[in-house]
């Protein structure tokens, strides 16, 4: 069994290989085509391996827990450093590595943790497997640096030899190579070595360049969490919750988060993603109970059939992005403008009523979703110059238009929301 890193080569030696290791050195090293950094005597590896073997004889069917993995520098084609699991997982699904780096001039160069990252994952990716656990002596900082660097958390322990702890970070998925994250306190790892840091208010950018978007503007999201707040759309807001499931929601371009954020009696797990930061920073600051990303439709950092529903409302879509991260018998729900949507708005700008998306958005939507229901959702809603200023303030069509003196007087909601059924 291999893997590689960046710079490693980590094998797992079989246990005629572990007993020519100890028995037969050079042998060992001419079969292998890697020279040893050091002597397995005195740098305690030959006491790994004897231990190792005398389990694997012990628990013949649990071998696959019980080999030796050792650390090959590429370049040097050279042993540095080693690792093992200590045996099968528990009845919590835990195992525990431990591991060292034999070759002093190759320590603090960041070998131990791309070495122990990648068996990290490697464990967490076999079945049974929900932890990986690690002991560490208070006296040795580096080695416990090594484990702060791959994710693991302090979790309790003897005061000599606190143990660690790692588990993947499942909402998340690594938006350069898709592999699975790790989560630190305070950062994401994924086992290709990228790494995404939260914010102080609690969000993750997992953007992978900086965005073009007309919407970053803060005064846009602060405008339409007031028209939330002031009840302008509560009756699209019951009409999500009346089909919501109450699983994990994706709120794909949740802005400022207010309409996630009414359902937080009702969906277990909420995540929250929007390319605007300024939004999605918004959101973070005011809910700290769902997930928040700065992130990109087209490229969604979820990993596939994670979800149970997915609300996309009044902003872009696409429909390959959210089948794949859509849990089979999941949900789309989408709401598109109507012609007369906010008309006493258009009106004032002098812009043509809203070409009608129905036909379309369904024609598009149906080639990967069957379409359950369309429901109409249009009213009128009174407004006090404060609040009509604030509804002509949040929508992207004032971003770069003069601010108008807005009347007091009813404006028009008229939307379509449908839903999308995920048969397979």
């Amino acid at each position: 069994m291999r893997l590689e890193t960046r710079r490693l080569r980590l094998i797992r030696l079989t246990a005629p290989q572990m007993g020519q290791l100890i028995a037969d050195l050079p042998e060992f090293e001419k079969a292998m085509g890697v020279r040893y950094i050091g002597s397995p005597e005195t740098d305690g590896m030959a006491e790994i391996v004897e231990g190792m073997l005398i389990s694997i004889l012990q628990f013949p069917a649990a071998r696959h827990w019980r080999g030796v993995w050792v650390f090959v520098d590429q370049k040097e084609k050279a042993i540095i450093g080693s690792a093992c699991f200590r045996g099968e997982p528990d009845e919590n699904g835990t195992v525990e590595i431990g591991y060292e780096i034999h070759a002093k001039e190759w320590r603090s160069q960041g070998y131990a943790t791309e070495g122990v990252l990648a068996l990290t994952h490697w464990a967490l990716a076999q079945p049974g497997v929900g932890s990986v656990s690690a002991r560490c002596d208070k006296a040795n900082p580096a080695s416990a640096r090594v484990l702060q660097k791959c994710g693991f958390l302090l979790n309790g322990g003897a005061d000599s030899l606190p143990r660690w702890n790692a588990k993947l970070f499942a909402p998340f998925v690594c938006p350069i190579c898709g592999n699975p994250f790790l989560r630190a306190e305070k950062s994401l790892f994924c086992r290709a070595g990228h790494a995404f840091d939260f914010s102080r208010q609690g969000y993750v950018n997992l953007l992978k360049g900086k965005p073009e978007t007309i919407y970053e503007d803060k005064a846009l999201f602060e405008a339409r969490r007031a028209v939330y707040v002031a009840g302008f759309f509560d009756a699209v807001v019951d009409a999500v919750r009346g089909r919501v499931p109450s699983g994990s929601v994706l709120d794909v371009g949740c802005g400022e988060g207010s309409l996630i954020h009414r359902l937080q009696d009702k969906v277990a797990c909420r995540v929250g993603l929007d390319i605007a930061k300024s939004a999605v920073k918004m959101a973070a600051a005011v809910d700290h109970g769902a997930l928040w990303c700065v992130g990109d439709l087209c490229n969604l950092p979820l990993p596939n059939r994670s979800v149970d529903a997915i609300l996309n409302i009044l902003t872009p879509a696409n429909y390959t992005e959210f089948y794949r991260v859509l849990r089979p018998e999941g949900l789309l729900i989408k709401i598109i403008p109507g012609e007369g949507h906010l008309a006493e708005i258009r009106a004032i700008l002098g812009k043509v009523p809203y070409r009608e998306k129905r036909l379309e958005t369904l024609r598009a939507l149906g080639e990967r979703f069957e379409i359950i229901e369309e429901l109409p959702i249009r009213y009128t809603f009174f407004c006090d110059e404060t609040l009509a200023a604030q509804v002509y303030a949040m929508t992207p069509l004032t971003t770069h238009g003069p601010r108008a003196r807005i009347p007091a007087g009813d404006i028009t909601v008229d939307l379509a929301l449908v839903v999308g059924y995920k048969n397979a």
